[in-house]
Formats: C-alpha cells, structure tokens, sequence
C-alpha cells in the first residue's frame, strides 16, 4: 500500500512539473535579426531559401531596416500602425553578380506588398497577400 501511494506521489509529481513549461517570450521586432525560415503561399509548398542561403531583415528604432539577400545587402524603411500593421518602403539592394537565385525574385516581391506582422515567441511572420508570409526565426 505504502509504495503504491508512493508511486501514485510520484506520477503527480512528474504530471505537475510536465504542466509548468515556460513559454518563451515574444521576441522584440525591433532590434532582433531575423533569418528567413520559409516564404508561404496558400495552395502551394513553401519556398525555401536552403541550407547554404541566408536571408534576414533587421528593424531599428528610427524606422529604418536592413537585411541580406544571400550575396547582397538591402535597406530601406518601415512604417508601424495599430497592433500589427507594417509597411515596407523604398528598399534598396546591392547589385552584386550572385548566379541564379531560387527565391530572390519572390522575396523582394513579398517585402515589397507586407501589410502585417505577427510574433508569436521566437517567430515573426511578414504577412502579404491574404494567409502567405514571410516567416522568420530569431537565431540568436
């Protein structure tokens, strides 16, 4: 008897300990770099920048933002309305000979018409079109 409440002690234990996860934060827009995980489009596979390809954006404070398209540099600025409404504007890239790209065209195509953003901890999606998004993980 003892030891089948003992173990009965435990089980709740070990239940009560799996309940307590922490969530992790919603990381901050601003500041944090963000690396391109996938762009998604209703109906269709995600397109992936692959495992050799980096793609990031960076927000700042005064409304300015930068990133990476693989071999080239991009900047530009953004705009903030409401809870999660975003605007992307007059971004600029280098020139840089890369080769073929798969995605580079449908990357500057979506910067170009996000009209939302969303952070749910270490994710942040740019949101286009209705339900497709460029979707982001914070690495760091």
């Amino acid at each position: 008897m003892k030891q089948t409440l003992i173990v009965a002690l435990q089980m709740g234990f070990v239940i009560a300990l799996a309940g307590c996860q922490e969530d992790v934060p919603d990381a901050d827009l601003i500041g944090t770099l963000w690396t391109l995980q996938s762009i998604e489009v209703p109906g269709e596979p995600d397109i992936l920048p692959g495992a050799t390809k980096v793609y990031n954006i960076q927000f700042f404070g005064d409304y300015r933002l930068k990133g990476r398209d693989d071999c080239n540099g991009y900047s530009g600025i953004y705009a903030l309305s409401g809870e999660s409404e975003i605007k992307l504007g007059r971004i600029v890239t280098t020139l840089r000979g890369c080769g073929p790209s798969r995605i580079g065209g449908h990357y500057y195509q979506a910067l170009r018409v996000v009209d939302a953003h969303d952070i749910i901890g270490n994710t942040l999606k740019l949101q286009y079109d209705i339900g497709s998004a460029l979707k982001y993980q914070n690495l760091e």
